[in-house]
């Protein structure tokens, strides 16, 4: 059994890297390797799709529902609508972000900030917002075809930046 996982993984690699070579673009992120790249080029199909890279988040069912009401605005579940295999894969992600394993970016510290503050059920709300803004990322990533820079907003990088000009 042993065996064949590991074949069928070598074999996700090699469609990635052969067949679709803008996943190595989304496998620079921590986290994110060649099943949820493919995943989420396969799913997401055309780069240009989304007009923004927020638009997403929306797409694959990770933003909150609404109900305003009058004067009350109560925080409710995810939609929950579209792909709930890439939905799933993003989710996984975010797990390995949030982790002890999972390289220090700043999306997982703002995410270690999210679920500091967010109560009893903090840790679970923050894996779903990361898994939102690594599919934002992913995407982001994608139509720029930028180098990700995982301590874009530390406050040495921003030492530097200021340094520089």
């Amino acid at each position: 059994m042993t065996e064949k996982i590991k074949d069928s993984d070598r074999e996700i690699e090699q469609i990635a890297r052969e067949d679709y070579p803008e996943t190595e673009l989304l496998q620079q992120v921590g986290g994110v390797g060649p099943l949820i790249a493919l995943s989420f080029v396969l799913t997401v199909d055309d780069k240009n799709r989304f007009q923004k890279s927020r638009d997403i988040g929306c797409y694959v069912g990770l933003r909150p529902r609404r109900s305003d009401s009058g004067q009350r605005q109560p925080q409710l579940r995810i939609t929950k609508e579209g792909d709930p295999y890439l939905r799933t894969m993003l989710v996984q992600g975010a797990h390995y972000i949030l982790s002890r394993r999972g390289p220090d970016t700043d999306l997982k510290r703002w995410g270690l900030r999210l679920a500091e503050r967010g109560g009893k059920r903090g840790k679970k709300k923050a894996i779903v917002a990361v898994a939102r803004k690594l599919g934002i990322l992913l995407h982001r990533l994608w139509v720029t075809a930028e180098v990700s820079e995982p301590l874009r907003n530390h406050p040495l990088r921003q030492a530097e930046k200021k340094a520089a000009a």
